[in-house]
């Protein structure tokens, strides 16, 4: 009878246990989508031997010269060439600017449209270590319709360690952030919007093998898909306390994603925990707010701790969805998320935006949040 009574008392700790990890919920970020509030933004002060560029003429021989830390004033905006590799990141590099100290957008790196064409090249590239933190980071189409299929930033073939942090990435018809088998990375305290081309619009995506980062902090508009990869093997995403916002209309699609490569591989994992979705309002299925079309070889997507202001079905819409053996089970995905909690924006006296939702009220970029305050 005692050892009864110990296993049945073993066996309610573990469900315990197991409760409280559904529990968990978004909360680990300073400021989602960084700027003001953004605890490790870069600072001249902190960046020893810095040089200041304004123009691209400038930026381009400091890159050039392996200079460590270039600062780009929150009051310059460069034009950076619509050409293939216009600018590549060394190794060990950090281009930086000041956005969110005093009020500062930082500095605008612009890519302009030039034609229809495809144009299909990467602007940026990034090798190891690089960093590009506290800029906004415009490419030359925000359309879904544009044959335009340029990619803004690509970390380099083979790279590791990459760190993209406190900026706004937009308009880029291919992809803002292109992880191109490299590992060990991290996209994080970013404003990712508008990357919205139709058939690719990605605001990060793993691509060519063997491609994997950390995708946390970030706030994602009008993206097709915030999130993606194309399936092949090796390639994964931890993404964790992102905000997913319902913009974008018809032209958004599922927003966290992977695709199906060979033998039905939907790459090697997907990790998705502490994320909220507001998102999902049109009820067709291709608009599910993760959706994993092939299997990952480490095994089902990790899918916990979400928040999803949507029901678990809306039409023939699943808030999650995937192919048998792509995702936990419904009864799973239901006892470890989060479903039906509305969400609210507000702005308090001091100027502080937040996302108000389940119990939680968690500071987040103003601009970022701009079309869904309260009013």
């Amino acid at each position: 009878m005692k050892k009864l009574m110990i296993k049945s008392l073993c066996f309610q700790l573990i469900l315990a246990s197991m409760a409280s990890t559904a529990v968990a919920a978004p909360g680990s970020c300073d400021v989602i989508g960084g700027g003001a509030g953004y605890t490790t933004a870069l600072l001249p002060a902190n960046a020893e031997g810095y040089v200041t560029a304004t123009t691209y003429e400038e930026l381009r021989k400091y890159v050039d010269a392996g200079q460590p830390f270039i600062f780009i004033p929150g009051t310059a905006t460069i034009t950076v060439p619509n050409a293939q590799s216009s600018l590549r990141v060394k190794s060990g590099q950090t281009i930086f600017s000041d956005r969110g100290l005093n009020g500062s957008p930082g500095a605008l790196l612009t890519t302009p449209h030039i034609n229809e064409d495809e144009n299909n090249y990467q602007v940026y590239d990034l090798e190891s270590k690089a960093r590009m933190t506290g800029l906004r980071i415009q490419g030359p189409s925000g359309e879904t319709t544009t044959n335009n299929k340029t990619i803004g930033l690509q970390f380099v073939t083979g790279s590791s360690d990459i760190e993209v942090d406190n900026n706004e990435i937009f308009n880029w018809p291919w992809a803002g952030v292109s992880v191109k088998a490299s590992v060990n990375n991290k996209v994080h305290h970013n404003f990712i919007h508008d990357n919205i081309r139709s058939e690719l619009g990605y605001g990060v995506v793993v691509q060519n093998g063997n491609a994997q980062t950390e995708v946390s902090c970030n706030t994602f508009n009008a993206n097709r898909h915030a999130i993606a990869g194309s399936g092949n093997d090796g390639e994964g995403y931890n993404a964790h306390d992102n905000l997913v916002l319902p913009g974008g209309g018809r032209g958004a699609y599922h927003q966290f994603d992977m695709h199906r490569w060979n033998e039905g591989h939907g790459g090697k994992y997907v990790i998705a925990h502490d994320n909220i979705f507001d998102y999902g309002s049109f009820g067709t299925s291709n608009r599910s707010s993760i959706y994993i079309l092939g299997v990952p070889t480490d095994g089902p997507a990790t899918v916990s701790g979400n928040i999803f202001t949507q029901p678990w079905v809306v039409g023939s819409q699943f808030a999650v969805a995937g192919i048998k053996g792509a995702v936990p089970s419904e009864a799973e995905i239901k006892a470890t998320n989060t479903f039906e909690a509305p969400a609210t924006y507000t702005q308090d006296a001091s100027g502080v935006c937040r996302v108000n939702v389940k119990n939680l009220a968690l500071p987040v970029n103003c601009a970022s949040v701009a079309t869904v305050l309260s009013k």
